[in-house]
C-alpha cells in the first residue's frame, strides 16, 4: 500500500533533521558554480555556455548518489527521477505511469563584488541562512525538491506517479531551457515550479522588454555603462565625461561620475535604488556636456522617476494581479548613441498591443526611439481550482497560517510549461534583511535553512496527495 502523510510525518521529521548538514552542503556545493547563462546558441555543445555545463555535468554524481535517475537534456537541462526515464515526446510506451514534474533553475543572474559581505560565489552559512548568488534563486529550492525525491526513494515508496525534478539553464535570460523542455520531452499530468513563494502562484504579469535609443554625438560623453542582465536594477552605474573648459573645447583630463544603488528583481523594485536613473540625474546637471545630451539625461531620469509606470502612462492597477513595474535595467553608450533596455511587467487588465504603444508614445515625446520589443505573454490564472485548493491547503496545514493563492510579476518556468503552477519556498523574510538586501539579484542573496526543511515536508506530502488524486 502507497504510505499516508500521516504514517509518515514522524520518519520524515527524523530524517530531515538528521540530514541538514547533507541538505546545507548541497546547496553550497551549488552556489559555487558560477553558472549564469551566455543566452542560447541553437546548435552549440553547450547551448548556455560551458559555465552552465560545468553544473550539469556535476550534478550527475550528486543525483545518483540518491539512487535517482539522472539525465541530461541536450544541457538545456538535467532532470532528477524516481520512476522512469523522462521519455522524448511522443515515445511514451503504452501503459507508461502519469508524471509529476518540478521544475527548477539552476542559472543565476550575475553578481558583482557591490554590497557584499562576503564573494557571491563563495557561499557561507551564518544565523540559520545560506549566503551566495542563487541560494534562493534558485538552487536553494531545487535541493528541496531534490531531498523530497530522494527521501521517497530511499523508503522505497510505492507510487502510480513517476517523479520529475528539472534542474534548467537559461530561466535568468530567454527561458529556452523551458521551452525546449515543452517541445521536447513528453508533458506530465502535474507540473509545479519551485522558483517562487508559497503557496501557490496562478497567474503572472505581462513583460515587455524595450530597448530604445537617442543619438548624442557628444564628443565630451566618452562612456556610460550601467546594468547587465534585463531582469536586475542596476546597483553600479559608471559614466566618463572629457572636462570642457570656459571655450567649450574638451581638454585631455576625464571626469567620473559614478553611482551606486540597491539592487532588486526587476519585477520587484520595491526597496532598490536604480544606479542608472542616480547617473542620468547627475549628468543632466554635468557642465561639460552639450545641452542635448543632459536634456536626454533629464528625461532618462524623469521617465523613470517612479517604478510604477505612471510617469510613461502604463501605470495599470489590478487588486489580484498588482501593479505595473517599470524600470531601465541596462545602459550602454556607443558610437555616439545612448542605448537603454527598460523592462516592463504589467497586469493584464489591458492587451500587451496598448501597453506598447503608449509605452513607445512617451519615450518619443522625451526624444528617444525605439529599437526593439520583445514580448512575453502573460500567464493567465490557472482554471483548475480542485488543484490549486489541495496545494493550498498543503502549505497552510504545514505553516499554521491561512494564506492565499495569488499572481506575481516575475516570470518562471510556468509562463512555459503548459498547467503549470509555481510552487516553492520563496522569499519569506518577515523583515530578516534591510529592503535591497538578500533576495534573489541582490546582494548578499540568502535562503533560510529550515525554510528549505519546511520545502521538503511540503514537496514529500504534495507529491503523495497528487499522486493519490484521481485524474
Amino acid at each position: 500500500m502507497p504510505a499516508t502523510w500521516d504514517a509518515l510525518q514522524p520518519e520524515i521529521d527524523h530524517w530531515i533533521e538528521s540530514h541538514e548538514l547533507e541538505l546545507v552542503d548541497l546547496v553550497q556545493q551549488l552556489v559555487r558554480y558560477p553558472s549564469v547563462s551566455a543566452g542560447l546558441h541553437v546548435g552549440a555543445q553547450y547551448p548556455f555556455g560551458p559555465a552552465c555545463a560545468q553544473l550539469a555535468d556535476a550534478t550527475r554524481s550528486i543525483v545518483e548518489g540518491y539512487g535517482l535517475t539522472w539525465q541530461n537534456h541536450d544541457y538545456y537541462a538535467v532532470s532528477a527521477t524516481y520512476g522512469a526515464p523522462v521519455p522524448a515526446a511522443g515515445a511514451a510506451t503504452a501503459g507508461a505511469r502519469p508524471r509529476i514534474a518540478f521544475y527548477s533553475h539552476l542559472d543565476v543572474v550575475p553578481a558583482r563584488s557591490t554590497g557584499w559581505t562576503h564573494p557571491p560565489f563563495e557561499p557561507h552559512v551564518e544565523g540559520g541562512w545560506i549566503f551566495g548568488r542563487g541560494s534562493t534563486d534558485n538552487k536553494g529550492p531545487f535541493a528541496s525538491v531534490l531531498f523530497a525525491l530522494r527521501f521517497l526513494a530511499e523508503q522505497g515508496m510505492q507510487l502510480r506517479h513517476d517523479v520529475s525534478l528539472f534542474g534548467g539553464f537559461d530561466e535568468e535570460v530567454g527561458m529556452d531551457d523551458a521551452k525546449w523542455i515543452a517541445a521536447n520531452l513528453e508533458p506530465a499530468r502535474y507540473n509545479l515550479v519551485s522558483d517562487c513563494s508559497f503557496p501557490v502562484c496562478v497567474a503572472e504579469k505581462g513583460i515587455l522588454e524595450v530597448w530604445f535609443s537617442r543619438r548624442l554625438d557628444d564628443p565630451a560623453l566618452l562612456r556610460l555603462s550601467a546594468g547587465e542582465v534585463a531582469n536586475a536594477i542596476p546597483d553600479a552605474a559608471l559614466a566618463e565625461i572629457a572636462h570642457r573648459n570656459a571655450d567649450g573645447d574638451t581638454s585631455g583630463e576625464v571626469e567620473r561620475y559614478e553611482t551606486t544603488g540597491k539592487a532588486a528583481h526587476a519585477a520587484f523594485p520595491e526597496g532598490s535604488v536604480n544606479a542608472l536613473t542616480a547617473l542620468a540625474a547627475k549628468l543632466s546637471r554635468c557642465a561639460s556636456l552639450r545641452t542635448e545630451t543632459c536634456e536626454a539625461c533629464a528625461a532618462l531620469a524623469d521617465l523613470f522617476a517612479q517604478h510604477d509606470g505612471s510617469s510613461t502612462g502604463i501605470g495599470l492597477h489590478d487588486d489580484f494581479l498588482g501593479d505595473t513595474t517599470c524600470v531601465p535595467t541596462i545602459a550602454r553608450y556607443e558610437n555616439g548613441v545612448l542605448r537603454i533596455l527598460a523592462n516592463v511587467r504589467f497586469p493584464a487588465i489591458k492587451p500587451a498591443c496598448w501597453v506598447r504603444d503608449t509605452f513607445a508614445r512617451s519615450l518619443q515625446e522625451a526624444g528617444f526611439e525605439i529599437e526593439d520589443v520583445e514580448e512575453s505573454p502573460a500567464r493567465p490564472v490557472h482554471e483548475d481550482d480542485a488543484l490549486v485548493a489541495l496545494l493550498t491547503n498543503i502549505v497552510d496545514n504545514e505553516v499554521g497560517r491561512n494564506l492565499q493563492p495569488y499572481a506575481m510579476g516575475g516570470a518562471t518556468h510556468a509562463r512555459w510549461i503548459p498547467g503549470a503552477l509555481g510552487f516553492g519556498p520563496g522569499r519569506q523574510f518577515d523583515g530578516a534583511f534591510p529592503p535591497g538586501v538578500g533576495c534573489g539579484h541582490e546582494a548578499d542573496e540568502a535562503v533560510s535553512i529550515s525554510h528549505l526543511e519546511q520545502a521538503i515536508r511540503i514537496y514529500v506530502r504534495a507529491i503523495l496527495e497528487l499522486d493519490a488524486r484521481k485524474a
